[in-house]
């Protein structure tokens, strides 16, 4: 008898966590209204957690990958946008008319122009258009693990930690100033 043991490697993402405290007990059922079914919500992605529900849903970021013009958008791909949503970069949004693929980038196309767009601007969902609008939905967590999305999904979210900034999802000063305080967002590589 012999144990006929067998090495195997497998590939592993970018850590995002530098400690984990505390997680979420049971997890959460994933909202999937407005994502495709079969897409991967990476880890380190900010979520909106209800406890009383069990349910959680993400928050759509993007980040430009090059600069766009008045209603051109250049997002890097896997930012979960789709048309008739709206988009806001800066204080002006938009709602989306069309998303077409140019190699690693969407080329995303506005109906209203939300202004020229540098390389490395943080696109966020917004719930209406025009000017002086926030964005949708504040996140209060963020994800452990990668999560497919599909009907019935669960995922799991940090209660307690710190994640490095730069590592999660693309936000802005003002998306992540909703985490509460148990999670901490470090500033190192």
């Amino acid at each position: 008898m012999s144990l006929n043991l067998k090495k195997t490697v497998m590939a592993a993402g970018t850590v995002v966590w530098k400690k984990i405290l505390e997680v979420f007990d049971g997890g959460f059922t994933l909202e999937t209204d407005g994502f495709v079914d079969g897409t991967v919500l990476p880890e380190g992605s900010l979520l909106k957690i209800n406890e009383a529900t069990r349910k959680a849903t993400p928050v759509k970021t993007g980040v430009t990958g090059k600069r766009g013009t008045a209603n051109n958008l250049y997002v890097v791909q896997g930012h979960h946008f789709q048309v008739g949503e709206y988009v806001i970069t800066g204080s002006t949004g938009a709602v989306i008319e069309s998303i077409s693929p140019t190699g690693e980038l969407d080329h995303i196309v506005t109906a209203t122009g939300i202004g020229a767009t540098a390389t490395g601007a943080i696109v966020l969902n917004s719930a209406t258009g025009g000017t002086g609008v926030a964005f949708k939905t504040a996140p209060n967590a963020i994800s452990l693990f990668d999560t497919k999305i599909e009907a019935g999904a669960s995922v799991a979210a940090v209660r307690r930690g710190t994640a490095y900034s730069r590592r999660i999802q693309a936000h802005t000063a003002g998306l992540v100033s909703t985490i509460p305080a148990t999670i901490q967002l470090s500033d190192s590589f």
